[in-house]
């Protein structure tokens, strides 16, 4: 029986490993986000978005229905995302409406199906009163423009022979 037992205790157990978001196997991933209540999950998320969905529940969760969840939840999927609420439009919006802003010079356009997701899990972490009013996507793409130009100058002559 003690040689049993002094084998189980070599078995390594990765208990406090399977339960931090940072240290899940991959494979475990999909039942820590179900552990963790994640609201909105995709298994075609890279493992980076999938740690960083499960690592937002808690806060958004606490918070959800307010601004501070939606921001959290959105900003898990990687994107550059700006949360505008109708007050702070120029002119102001209507009440109880808001608008999220996508900056994408970093990652490139998403895919039609990352607009979806966008949408899905700002909904899924505001208040229910409040609706969603724009998506606007925009970027900016830096390199190098090369130009160049010709100046040509001259004038032109007409000789008449002697007729």
């Amino acid at each position: 029986m003690a040689l049993t037992v002094a084998r189980m205790s070599d078995v390594p157990v990765l208990v406090r490993d399977s339960w931090n978001p940072a240290t899940c196997p991959a494979e475990l991933l999909p039942w820590l986000a179900w552990a963790f209540s994640v609201d909105i999950w995709d298994t075609s998320w890279t493992d980076a978005q999938k740690r960083a969905a499960i690592n937002a529940s808690v806060a958004v969760h606490r918070h959800k229905g307010t601004p501070a969840a939606m921001k959290t939840a959105l900003d898990a999927l990687g994107y550059g995302l700006e949360l505008q609420e109708w007050h702070q439009l120029t002119p102001q919006g209507d009440p109880y409406t808001f608008g999220v802003d996508v900056d994408v010079s970093e990652t490139g356009l998403p895919a039609q199906s990352d607009y979806t997701l966008i949408e899905t899990v700002a909904n899924s972490a505001k208040n229910v009163r409040s609706h969603m009013t724009f998506f606007n996507v925009h970027g900016t793409i830096n390199g190098t423009f090369y130009a160049g130009g010709l100046s040509v100058c001259g004038e032109t002559v007409s000789i008449n022979s002697g007729d």
